[in-house]
């Protein structure tokens, strides 16, 4: 999709012009500027199906002619400009016997460097964009030299032949590829600068393909999607079609690091691997059916970069769930022990952290961890309500109240109620609980959980006891 300018103005690098051939024998003329060593591409479209048989003719600034093509529906151009200067675009309708044909065109330009339709992609982000009839999308990012970079585009709907160029700071082409399904580019950069990604359809005889599209980029160092992995916390994961997903651990000389991909259910994922030092450079890979393991000695302290992929040859087509796991490096998981704030008596009801360790607080990633609580409204004289609220501060002084002991503090994060039967009920019930995500900076969050149950003594109601967790990684 992009933006446009109507016929007779200057091309817009990246852009679309929408205009027409009419009447019968009208040719429209364009013009750009490029360098020596720019590499150029033009398509015509015919938006009226069949109503042109467009023809797109490209000269140079001595007016010399330098290439074109005429097609039934998408005429195509593509060049590196041989000099410096303007150039002059001629569009018109090539049917046979004679020019006859009228009707919508679209024409799309762009010119490397320069071209920056969609914007810089986001390092270990994904987009979502459609290609139109002759569609031409571009996209940058910045590279150091030496960097590890990986695109894939993907076909979302069947309807594309998806193909993907890079080009480098200089404007010239680094590599590319297409495919049926999905297209798939991995580099090291060769220069330090800001790149150029080029996406479009490439069936053959025309680029006729049109539909939506998913693109893939990794930058090594600084990919980091899924987040920091600690030792020994199994992380969940899935892989979509094309999909780059890419974590990171933190590595002490002396250490072995050993990282595992698993596939967790029977899918058609391939899992693999790639491991990265903290300067991006590759240190080794490894791919299976089911399960992928690459190990290193730590040589260098730093940030380390996994990336998990689909292995399937010849096209990475493969998708499903999958856990990975650093062990003999990384941040070591930090056993936070919960404070236990009593009830104000023996037969108020009783709240406990039931994911798990009852002792300790949830871990980030770690599923036998998990945010998890029971209340036990079983000694309540009726059924009634009960009540959990969490609050986001260490717990303060108790308060007493009609109800018993208020051990809140801090603001109200989030909480939940429902009806009790003289039941235990119970928050995220057990044994799955909600898994924290592997977010480092949740680490060391502290907060305070208490409930309440209707329906216990003289007030009809009751506060439990109290835990304050503080979270681990």
């Amino acid at each position: 999709m992009s933006n446009f300018v109507s016929a007779g103005q200057n091309l817009i690098n990246g852009g679309v012009i929408h205009a027409s051939i009419f009447p019968e024998g009208d040719q429209d003329s364009y013009a750009f500027f490029a360098s020596a060593g720019d590499n150029i591409q033009l398509r015509v479209a015919d938006m009226g199906a069949g109503s042109l048989t467009p023809l797109v003719s490209l000269f140079g600034p001595d007016g010399v002619y330098v290439s074109g093509d005429s097609s039934s529906l998408v005429a195509d151009v593509g060049v590196t400009a041989p000099a410096t200067g303007t150039y002059t675009v001629l569009v018109d309708d090539s049917s046979t016997p004679q020019p006859l044909g009228t009707g919508a065109y679209d024409l799309y330009f762009t010119r490397v460097p320069g071209a920056n339709e969609h914007g810089v992609l986001i390092n270990g982000g994904a987009l979502s964009e459609t290609i139109d009839l002759g569609d031409l999308d571009t996209y940058t990012f910045s590279a150091s030299v030496g960097d590890n970079v990986q695109l894939r585009m993907t076909d979302v709907e069947g309807t594309l032949t998806p193909r993907v160029s890079l080009f480098g700071p200089d404007g010239v082409y680094v590599s590319g590829d297409s495919s049926s399904l999905v297209a798939d580019v991995g580099v090291t950069a060769p220069a330090t600068g800001t790149y150029t990604v080029l996406v479009d359809d490439s069936s053959t005889p025309q680029p006729l393909g049109i539909g939506a599209y998913d693109l893939y980029f990794t930058r090594v160092p600084g990919a980091n999607e899924g987040g920091l992995l600690t030792n020994g916390v199994e992380v969940f994961d899935s892989i979509e079609l094309g999909d780059l997903d890419s974590f990171t651990f933190l590595g002490a000389v002396d250490e072995v690091a050993q990282v595992v991909v698993t596939e967790t259910s029977s899918s058609d994922l391939r899992p693999r691997i790639a491991l990265y030092d903290p300067a991006g450079n590759f240190l080794t890979a490894d791919g299976g059916s089911e399960s992928a393991v690459v190990s290193t000695g730590i040589a260098v302290e730093g940030i380390y970069t996994v990336v998990v992929l689909d292995g399937n040859t010849p096209q990475p087509t493969g998708t499903g769930p999958y856990s990975i796991v650093v062990t003999g490096s990384g941040v070591n998981p930090v056993n936070l022990p919960n404070v236990i704030l009593p009830p104000q008596f023996p037969t108020d009801p009783i709240l406990a952290d039931v994911g798990g360790d009852m002792r300790i607080g949830p871990k980030i990633g770690d599923p036998s961890e998990p945010f998890n609580f029971e209340l036990d409204c079983t000694a309540a004289t009726s059924p009634s309500v009960y009540v959990f609220e969490l609050w986001s501060s260490s717990f303060s002084p108790p308060v007493p109240t009609q109800w018993g002991l208020l051990h809140f503090a801090g603001v109200r994060v989030t909480g939940t109620a429902g009806a009790h039967s003289q039941s235990v009920e119970t928050w995220f019930p057990a044994p799955a609980g909600l898994v924290l995500d592997p977010d480092p900076s949740l680490v060391g969050i502290a907060y305070t959980v208490q409930g309440f149950c209707g329906g216990i003594g003289p007030w009809e109601g009751r506060l439990s006891s109290a835990v304050t967790q503080t979270i681990g990684s």
